[in-house]
């Protein structure tokens, strides 16, 4: 995969569970360094 400039990601999440499964499906794809 080509990597290009580093983007923001603003996760607006109302649910603090779902907020976290969000991170670990963006983190296990390789898609969040922070």
């Amino acid at each position: 995969m080509k990597k290009g400039k580093p983007v923001n990601i603003l996760l607006v999440e109302d649910n603090e569970d779902h907020a976290e499964l969000t991170l670990r499906a963006l983190r296990s794809n390789n898609l969040i360094n922070e």
